[in-house]
């Protein structure tokens, strides 16, 4: 009987500190580990390259209610053999409501790493997005 009122308090006690660090009405979720990754990012080899433009804007989240919070989007360019396949970079200069971007991202805070990316890119031409971590 003892053992089950110590795994039921627990789990009790488990929940409600679980239920603190949820995000609350008005709560606004900064991201500094972001930081690092905004910019523009190039890879070329031979007559191929790829670019990513990362940006970071503080949004209101759109599944959550009154809860704002820092979110990455983004823009890429790619060329195979010269040619261009995809290409959102120019409008790298618009924000995240403008619905423009083709890349959202975000730190990787599940494993606690602040120095991995993970997020998606948009194949628009295709209707395809690809899943990516840096």
């Amino acid at each position: 009987m003892k053992k089950m009122f110590l795994i039921l308090f627990s789990l009790v006690a488990i929940f409600a500190s679980a239920q603190n660090n949820l995000p609350q009405p008005g709560d606004n979720i900064l991201n500094t580990d972001m930081d690092k990754f905004i910019g523009t990012w190039k890879w070329k080899m031979g007559n191929d390259s790829f670019i990513l433009i990362l940006k970071k804007e503080n949004i209101a989240i759109p599944f959550l209610e009154n809860i704002r919070g820092d979110w990455g989007i983004g823009f890429h360019q790619y060329i195979l053999n010269e040619t261009i396949i995809e290409d959102s970079s120019s409008y790298s200069g618009t924000n995240y409501d403008d619905k423009k971007n083709t890349v959202t991202w975000t730190t990787d805070r599940n494993t606690n790493n602040p120095n991995i990316l993970k997020g998606f890119i948009q194949h628009k031409t295709k209707g395809k997005s690809v899943e990516m971590t840096i």
